[in-house]
């Protein structure tokens, strides 16, 4: 991930109320603005002990204010998911999607 933190993950367990705050426990495979699965290749890496490709989220520049949602207990610890990364931005919704699909 290319951003003002880089290589920082951003996600939740996905039981997360509306008003985005996080149960106690951060399920780093999962997304910390929507709950969905975060498809990060370097938390499957970690999970299984087997290489991954490169991570499509080392590809993106994340914007501060993206990084901004991200609760505090969930910084650093899961990565955002390529759906919300891509609709921060509308222009890269097509790479985004591409590149985290085929982790998938």
């Amino acid at each position: 991930m290319r951003d003002a933190e880089p290589g920082a993950p951003a996600a939740s367990s996905g039981t997360g109320d509306a008003q985005g705050t996080l149960p106690a426990t951060v399920d780093p495979t999962r997304c910390p603005l929507c709950g969905g699965p975060n498809t990060c290749a370097m938390e499957t890496a970690r999970a299984t002990g087997q290489p991954q490709p490169p991570c499509w989220c080392t590809q993106v520049d994340f914007s501060a204010e993206l990084l901004a949602r991200v609760p505090p207990e969930a910084q650093r610890r899961a990565c955002i998911c390529a759906r919300c990364a891509a609709s921060e931005n509308p222009a890269t919704t097509a790479s985004v999607t591409t590149r985290a699909s085929s982790y998938r």
